[in-house]
Formats: C-alpha cells, sequence, structure tokens
C-alpha cells in the first residue's frame, strides 16, 4: 500500500498494540532490505541521526528510526514521542507506526493512513473485538495534509465479511452517542463531594443538563428506554439514580437521608402560604441534606478512583493487613481492570510467577490484576521481563500506583488503623524506589546494587542504613568503597545521591501546659528542619516520573494500635505544623508515639 499509494509522501500506519507497532517495523525493515534499499525512509544524513539516535531511551525506537521508521505509543517517555512526532512533521522519517491513541492525541496528518486490521484483543471478554467506528473514523481523519495535499489516502484492512459492515458507516452518517450511563456513579460521587448535588432532585436535574439527556430524547431504544413519553422519561431517569445511588451506598461513598413524606410523593404539589415556608426554612436549615458524601466518597473524588475500589477498601483494609495483603488490595482495584493481557500471555506470567517471592492465584494468570501483582513484584525484585511489552505495562502500572497507594493511606488513617497505616507507607516506598521492605536500605543506592559485597564490608562497620552512611566520614567512607570495587565515578554518584536524600530534625511539643486532664484534646506542635540542602526531587533511579519529596507525620497509640492523628505535608527547609489528638480515656499514664514517614525513601522515617 505504501509503495502504490505513498512511495515518497508521510504515511502513518495505525495498529492495535503496542507489541504491534514493533513487529509491523520489523517488518517493514525486512521489507525495505528485500527491496535493497533498507533506508528508503529515512530522509535525514547520518551526522543528524547519530544526534537523534543519542537522544532515544527506548531501544527499539532506536532501532526502527535508523531505517526511517517511527514508533508511537503510551509506553514511550514523553521526550522519546516528542522527538518522534517532531521528525514525522519535518519528514526526516516518512513512516509512523502508532497506536490508536495518536488518531485522538496529536495532530500529525500524513498522505497515507493505512489501518492495519479494526480488531484488538480485550483481556476482559478473552477474544478479539472491533475498535469502535467512532476510532475508525478519527485515524482516517489524519489522511490529507492541508497546505501539502490536494487529496488524502486511508486504507483499511479489514476481514472481507465486514467489508460491507465499514463501507455503510464509512459513507453514511453516523451518530455520536452518551456513555455516560457506563460511568455514572463516578460522576454522581464526584458531585455530590463537591456539594453541587445533595438530593434526588438535584442528581435528576444533573442528568438533564448532559448530553445523554440529549440523545435519550432523540434515541431511546439505545438506552433501553421503552417509554419516550415526559413521564417515561422522568421514571426511567429516576430509577437510573437511585440505581447508582445504591451502588455508591453500598461502595460506603455516600449516606441517604431521605424523607419518608417525600419518598412517598406526599409533599409534591404543596403549597405554603409565607408565615409556614419560612417556618420550613428554619426547620429545613437543621436537617442533614438528602443526599451526604461520606469520608470514602470524597476520597474517590479526590483521587479520581472507581466506587468498586472503595468498596474493595472498605471490605479489604483492615486492621490487621500486612504489606503482602495490601500488595493484593492495590493489584485488585478496579483502575487495573483495562491492563493490557495479550493472547498467551497468560503463559508469560506462570513463568514469572515461580520467581517472585509471594504466591498469586494460579487459576488467574489471564487477569489484569494478577498480572500487575507480578510486574510489581518483578519491579522490587529487578527481575527480567520476558518480553519488552511487560516494560511498558509496568510503567502503566507504577502511574496508577501512588495515587492509589494515598488513598489506600487515608482510608485506613480514616479507620484509626495504625499499623496498616504504616505498612500502606511502606508499600509506596517500595513502590517508588523499586525495593523489597526486607532489602538492605543501602541498596538504594543505584552503585551498591552492582556491588553487594560492599554491603557486607558496610555491615561489620555497623553501616546498615541510609542515615548511618550519612553521618560516616566522607574520607573514610570514600576509602570503603574504593576497597569494595567502586570506580571514581560510582563514587561520586554515591555521594551525590546522598546529598539528595533528606535528613531532617524534628522537634515537637505539646502546646497545652499539664495537668493532663481525661477527656480533653491538645496540640502536638511539630517543628521540621531539613539540615543537608534541600532537592527539587526524589532520588528514584528506578522510577519512571519525577516525584517531589513528601512525608506523613502520624501519631499513633502503639499499645491499643489506634491512629490518633494524620498530617501529609512536603517542605524544602523547614516547617511547622500541628496534630490535634484527644487525651486520655481514663487516669493513668499513656505513651504515644509520633512517626514521621517519608513517601519516597526506605529507613529514613523516625
Amino acid at each position: 500500500a505504501i509503495a502504490t499509494h505513498s512511495p515518497t509522501k508521510p504515511v502513518i500506519v495505525f495498529v492495535s498494540s503496542r507489541r504491534q507497532t514493533r513487529l509491523t517495523a520489523l517488518d517493514l525493515i525486512s521489507y525495505c532490505a528485500a527491496d535493497e534499499n533498507p533506508r528508503k525512509f529515512l530522509h535525514m544524513d547520518e551526522e543528524e541521526l547519530e544526534y537523534v539516535l543519542s537522544s532515544i531511551k527506548d531501544p527499539n525506537l532506536q532501532h526502527t528510526l535508523s531505517f526511517g521508521i517511527g514508533l508511537h505509543h503510551a509506553g514511550l517517555t514523553e521526550k522519546d514521542r516528542t522527538i518522534v512526532e517532531d521528525l514525522f512533521s519535518r519528514v526526516k522519517i516518512q513512516v509512523l507506526i502508532s497506536t490508536s491513541t495518536l488518531a485522538w492525541g496529536v495532530n500529525l496528518p500524513a498522505h497515507l493512513v493505512i489501518i492495519k486490521g479494526t480488531e484488538y484483543y480485550d483481556a476482559k471478554t478473552k477474544r478479539y473485538v472491533n475498535f469502535p467506528v467512532t476510532d475508525v473514523l478519527q485515524m482516517m481523519g489524519r489522511a490529507g495534509r492541508p497546505q501539502y495535499d490536494q487529496q488524502g489516502k486511508a486504507c483499511i484492512f479489514v476481514h472481507d465479511p465486514q467489508k460491507n459492515f465499514y463501507k455503510k458507516f464509512l459513507y453514511d452518517p453516523f451518530p455520536v452517542e452518551s456513555c455516560l450511563p457506563g460511568a455514572l456513579p463516578d460522576h454522581l460521587n464526584a458531585e455530590i463531594a463537591s456539594g453541587t448535588i445533595t438530593s434526588r432532585q438535584d442528581a435528576i436535574d444533573y442528568l438533564t443538563w448532559t448530553y445523554f439527556f440529549r440523545r435519550l430524547v432523540v434515541n431511546p431504544s439505545y438506552y433501553s428506554l421503552e417509554d419516550s413519553s415526559p413521564e417515561g422519561i422522568s421514571n426511567h431517569l429516576s430509577t437510573l439514580i437511585d440505581e447508582n445511588l445504591e451502588n455508591l451506598v453500598l461502595a460506603n461513598c455516600v449516606a441517604l437521608n431521605i424523607d419518608e413524606n417525600k419518598a412517598d410523593g406526599k409533599s409534591k404539589g404543596k403549597k405554603f402560604d409565607d408565615e409556614k415556608e419560612e417556618d420550613n426554612v428554619e426547620e429545613n436549615e437543621d436537617k442533614p441534606p438528602e443526599i451526604e458524601s461520606l469520608t470514602f466518597g470524597k476520597i474517590a473524588s479526590f483521587y479520581y478512583l472507581h466506587f468498586k475500589t472503595m468498596k474493595l477498601f472498605h471490605r479489604g483494609i483492615s486492621v490487621s493487613n500486612d504489606v503482602p495483603s495490601l500488595l493484593g488490595v492495590l493489584c485488585s482495584t478496579s483502575e487495573y481492570d483495562e491492563l493490557p493481557v495479550r493472547h498467551n500471555e497468560d503463559k508469560l506470567n506462570e513463568g514469572v510467577a515461580g520467581q517472585v517471592p509471594w504466591a498469586v492465584d494460579s487459576r488467574s494468570l489471564d487477569d489484569p490484576h494478577t498480572k500487575a501483582n507480578l510486574l510489581l513484584q518483578c519491579h522490587f525484585s529487578h527481575l527480567p521481563l520476558p518480553i519488552s511489552d511487560y516494560v511498558t505495562d509496568t510503567k502503566s502500572v507504577l502511574d496508577q500506583a501512588v495515587r492509589i497507594l494515598q488513598a489506600m493511606v487515608d482510608v485506613a488513617a480514616d479507620q484509626g488503623f495504625l499499623f496498616t497505616t504504616l505498612n500502606v507507607m511502606h508499600l509506596m516506598q517500595m513502590v517508588i524506589q523499586a525495593r523489597w521492605f526486607y532489602d538492605s536500605p543501602l541498596l538504594t543506592l543505584q552503585p551498591f546494587a552492582d556491588h553487594t559485597d560492599l554491603l557486607y564490608v558496610l555491615k561489620e562497620k555497623n553501616i546498615e542504613t541510609i542515615p548511618q552512611i550519612q553521618e560516616t566520614d566522607k574520607g573514610e567512607l570514600r576509602k570503603i568503597m574504593g576497597s569494595g570495587g567502586l570506580s571514581e565515578r560510582e563514587i561520586r554518584q554515591v555521594f551525590e545521591s546522598l546529598d539528595q536524600i533528606p535528613i531532617v530534625k524534628v522537634e515537637h511539643s505539646i502546646v497545652q501546659e499539664p495537668p493532663y486532664l481525661v477527656g480533653s484534646e491538645y496540640d502536638l506542635k511539630i517543628n521540621l528542619t531539613r539540615l543537608n540542602r534541600s532537592s527539587s526531587s526524589v532520588y528514584s533511579p528506578y522510577f519512571p516520573k519525577l516525584m517531589e519529596e513528601s512525608w506523613w507525620l502520624v501519631l499513633g497509640d502503639t499499645s491499643s494500635g489506634e491512629l490518633l492523628g494524620l498530617r501529609r505535608i512536603t517542605f524544602r527547609a523547614n516547617t511547622s505544623t500541628t496534630i490535634k489528638f484527644s487525651g486520655l480515656e481514663r487516669e493513668g499514664s499513656c505513651t504515644y508515639c509520633l512517626y514521621l514517614m517519608s513517601a519516597n525513601y526506605i529507613s529514613i522515617d523516625q
């Protein structure tokens, strides 16, 4: 198709998956090599090519770019994608192979667009399904470059039985329908949490202002509406709202305080004189709203989490969670429902499951949540991944993990589970630093991972944690590392990393003077001072994104396991904050512990 329709002009090839971008590029390279012109798609000199390749991180992209073929998918770093987009827009490379996301996200027109198949593998249904027709139309819309081409060309590779189907929808108008009903619980929860919706009537009014309502009236059968009369539409919306509110109630996101008279419809259509109406207003001021957002609902709205995830947290987070069980909760969330499990990857997952420390269910190796668990364990263990697609999948898992774990901290703290909260924080540290909590903390320093014998030498000198190595004399430490086989460059890298890891001094005092009375509330004032130079970002060589330092201050009673107060803070040089807590429940002495927990580093907690 390229040779026939666009031998010298830009071409975009859309494929179904990240793996297919690579395989299709390799096929094109083989075709060019057989044609005795392997670099026919490359339009820059050798010197410029070398400069470009030196800036690319992805090895597959480096290989294909040298033949004038670019790759574009969500697994690439932002810098790599930007470079590819720039090269293609300036026709330095002629062919760009992309997943369907490019059709919606980036304005990169081409003379020829090829859609290499209209199906993709859906892990949920475990079968191949068709792309939405809107996606196909959007891909085709990339054909044709304004100011350069008189016309654009698009080729769709499709199975014979589907030819007539695509012809019909490509040439006939295609209505755009609303997807709101499938995501309505999360939209309602967000509006309830923000205070926009406080009653069932508010929720129904909210729906009448959406595109869904417009399409419901025009195309009722698509939305399973049998009676399209005004009364039928009203009943349909009421039923829809009731069903979704019930889902939110079961997920512990909202509470319903419905007046029985209103529920029975007895108050509808009543008219009050001015005096009765004023009395009613005063009476209503003391009543709670009909629909009230709970803590779980506010957490879901703040972190953009699915309501089913909150239902899972309510059931799965308890007073006795250890780190393995919390990893299971993290990976079971709805945010990982769409993690791709490609054809035959269950066999690859079986091989990975035999290498990781914590067992997974062998009956669910084709489940995206099991795959997420395996990828995180590989991340902690630095195990080699079976195929390059797992590298990009791991990035997707890590991108989601941080906000889910932050929500898990808030949920556990709200329930008052001290040790569970601390374990979630340890899991967060593991994710950021790509280490097990039982590993030597010194492995956080990247050069030590390649010289593990040095850890035993340091252990003999009672240097086992990051704070201990920071307190060691630099001259002595340099001597130890040099004798342990570290090069001068690696030694310099260790010192730079240690300067980046914070050393924090904690001072605290109770604001109120003694005596401390049973049942009274007190303020614990905490001052934090960073003793070394502040850093703009976290030292996390194995995490795909830059992170800013953040901390938790946790006050708890270790004897009862009760969490009394929590503050999330960020600071550069110094800061002060206050935690309010209730005093003793009975006369006598009591010991409370204050924890300074890092969200980013292992072993620097206090």
